[in-house]
């Protein structure tokens, strides 16, 4: 394997199709756990170092489902009163007791 230029990233086996993908973005290091071919994960880790250059680069956060929520009822103009109220009330009751501590990120179709 060659070998590659500062900046485009890394990739670790971790096991029988299992790879730790490594790249920076603005200095900050992230990391990604990965299943399948090689191939497959030099195509990730260009895919995350392209998203990355072009500004589109999701980190990690540790933000909660109901932190998001309230911020964004918080600051959202385009909502009447009226609706503001109830999309709160259904935060409040439906959505916080049940996945309000989960990590927005870590957020998985099946928990919905």
């Amino acid at each position: 394997m060659n070998r590659r230029d500062h900046g485009d990233g890394g990739i670790d086996e971790r096991g029988p199709d299992r790879w730790r993908l490594r790249w920076r973005v603005d200095g900050k290091r992230f990391t990604k756990s990965f299943h399948g071919s090689i191939g497959e994960a030099r195509k990730e880790l260009r895919r995350l170092i392209k998203s990355a250059d072009d500004g589109q680069h999701v980190a990690p956060d540790k933000v909660t489902i109901e932190t998001y929520l309230g911020d964004w009822l918080d600051t959202d103009t385009g909502l009447s009163p009226k609706t503001r109220e109830r999309y709160r009330q259904l935060v409040e009751r439906q959505i916080s007791p049940h996945l309000g501590t989960v990590a927005l990120q870590k957020l998985r179709p099946v928990q919905v």
